[in-house]
């Protein structure tokens, strides 16, 4: 049995054989949640990070899941363990992000978003994020 090294943060050493069953387990969860089936989807989701909580792929899923079916506590942990694996996917910054800002944690959003934007300054969804957090936040009044 050969084992490769999987190039994630903290993750162990897998054999090929478990690799392999990895991405067909990660697979079956994007279908389910790609089909709409948000709670199969997180159940598969949380079932791959038994073979690799490293990885930020189970995390990202998993969250967009709990995204949907309003479990905003659940997806602001999963962004942020997926932005902590991945911090080159801005789609776990704008998840974070967007997952605060529904719990009223405002200003923890705007902090996820102006970090964000100093990192790539060209990003237009944060952009966007932001200053309809300002406008909440009454910082950018109608019309102005």
């Amino acid at each position: 049995m050969r084992c490769v090294f999987v190039p994630v943060k903290w993750a162990p050493v897998l054999c090929e054989s478990d690799l392999s069953h990895l991405e067909e387990k990660l697979e079956h969860a994007q279908t389910q949640l790609t089909k709409g089936y948000f709670e199969n989807a997180i159940e598969a989701f949380s079932e791959c990070l038994l073979f690799a909580s490293g990885d930020a792929r189970p995390y990202e899923g998993r969250a967009l899941a709990n995204f949907q079916i309003k479990n905003w506590q659940a997806a602001i942990s999963d962004f942020s363990k997926a932005k902590e694996l991945n911090p080159d996917e801005l789609e776990n910054w704008v998840g974070l992000g967007m997952s605060l800002a529904m719990v009223n944690q405002i200003y923890e959003a705007i902090g996820v978003f102006e970090e964000l934007l100093i990192k790539h300054p060209n990003f237009v969804r944060a952009h966007i994020q932001l200053g309809s957090l300002y406008y909440r936040l009454g910082i950018i009044k109608k019309g102005h």
